[in-house]
């Protein structure tokens, strides 16, 4: 073949001094189109087989590679037990498979440090920088670094996975230093906390978001622009922006659907918003539900959580008012007996509240609207009122009794808000 030399497996190898050459292999040159200018020589299994595998086998511990170690940019340093190193290029004798197992596929100036590390490619990256990690995985990219154990950066730039467990599919400077988060793209979006303390936090994709807080438990950022999930020092679950633009939660269990510059005030609470006046959350419309179960011939405050009422903390479950904000409410409520008669009952109340400097200022505007219903038995005897707490909160209240039930009653308030603060 015109291009092409090739020495059998029964030749001596030119300039080699004679000798029986290689078993069950042929050695061959390739200076032909388009090799001519850097030709390519190679091995070919020559096995009497139809169908042969091959393998480049080291002894005992030994590393496979590309190169020979030279502690020079050339060829790198040592590279670790069993591990298998392809890349070529470095400008630093440490980017090499220097991790016991650890594989570079490819690439420019990689570095698997760690056991287990791996890298398929790219150029900069570095998978397992700190001591006392392992397993963690570049697939490739550019300047994308891990630390901790069993963390993945799929590819993209610049990225940092700095924990246990996370992972970053791709886009452009991501960070993760929460155990268990996840980012799926996009540029500039960040995963916070203390090692050990937030837990299985997502931000899909978007720009600039943020989940922060060190007991931030499972919470999700689906896109968007600068949005904000927020623990603080509380410890906090469940929290959810879907999307939309500088949209802030800081509650458990709350949501902002989209929108803009909307912001969380009570757990649970579903909030929209399209702009602000001033400050985030200062014009926006939210749900809210309230429940609480009572015993035969009970009352009481329902709240967020059903449990009894707590003012503030992680633990709120009222609805306290800022000052300087006015709120309209439109409240529906149903209520069921668990006993033998099976009672019911439902209402409805529509109104306004407001709080102007100080718990004392809290007060209803004008008069509620209410329509009730009740049936079967004696559930007339049963009452439901929206008040404004002026002596100790500054919340509104939703009182309830149940005087003449059989069993304990089950109460449940869905309140639609529109807020309006200064």
């Amino acid at each position: 073949m015109a291009g092409v030399d090739v020495f059998s497996s029964n030749d001596a190898f030119p300039g080699g001094g004679g000798g029986t050459g290689l078993t069950n292999w042929t050695e061959g040159v390739n200076i032909a189109a388009p090799n001519a200018t850097t030709p390519v020589t190679s091995f070919t299994a020559t096995n009497a087989a139809t169908n042969v595998d091959a393998a480049l086998i080291a002894k005992g511990t030994g590393a496979t590679l590309a190169q020979v170690p030279d502690s020079l940019t050339t060829g790198g340093n040592k590279r670790g037990q069993y591990a298998t190193d392809w890349q070529k290029s470095r400008t630093s004798i440490t980017q090499v498979a220097g991790g016991d197992y650890s594989t570079i596929s490819g690439g420019l100036s990689n570095s698997a440090i760690r056991a287990y590390c791996t890298v398929g490619g790219g150029q900069f990256n570095t998978a397992g920088i700190a001591a006392g990690g392992s397993h963690n995985t570049i697939g490739g990219g550019n300047n994308n670094a891990t630390r901790g154990s069993y963390t993945t950066i799929a590819g993209g730039a610049n990225h940092q996975a700095y924990v246990d467990y996370a992972a970053i599919c791709g886009g452009q400077t991501n960070a993760i230093s929460a155990d268990k988060g996840f980012i799926g793209g996009g540029a500039s979006n960040t995963i916070s906390g203390v090692t050990g303390t937030g837990y299985s936090a997502v931000i899909a994709g978007g720009q600039g978001n943020a989940i922060s807080g060190n007991n931030n438990f499972y919470p999700v950022i689906a896109g968007g622009s600068t949005n904000s999930i927020v623990a603080g020092a509380n410890v906090l679950y469940g929290m959810t922006i879907c999307g939309g633009e500088s949209n802030s939660v800081s509650h458990s269990y709350a949501t902002v659907v989209g929108g803009k510059e909307g912001k969380s005030n009570y757990q649970g609470e579903v909030v929209s918003a399209n702009g602000k006046f001033v400050t985030v959350g200062d014009a926006q419309q939210s749900l809210v539900t309230l429940r609480r179960s009572l015993a035969s011939a009970g009352s009481g405050e329902l709240t967020l959580d059903g449990g009894v009422p707590v003012a503030s903390g992680a633990t709120a479950n009222i609805l306290t008012l800022p000052n300087n904000s006015t709120l309209s409410y439109d409240i529906q409520i149903v209520a069921r007996d668990t006993g033998t008669t099976g009672q019911n009952a439902y209402w409805f109340i529509r109104g306004a509240i407001k709080r102007d400097v100080g718990v004392a200022t809290t007060a209803i505007v004008g008069t509620n609207f209410v329509a009730t219903q009740n049936s079967a038995g004696n559930s007339a005897g049963w009452t439901c009122v929206a008040v404004a707490d002026s002596a100790t909160n500054g919340a509104l209240q939703i009182n309830v009794s149940n005087p003449t039930s059989t069993g304990a009653v089950r109460w449940v308030a869905s309140i639609t808000l529109v807020r309006v603060t200064n």
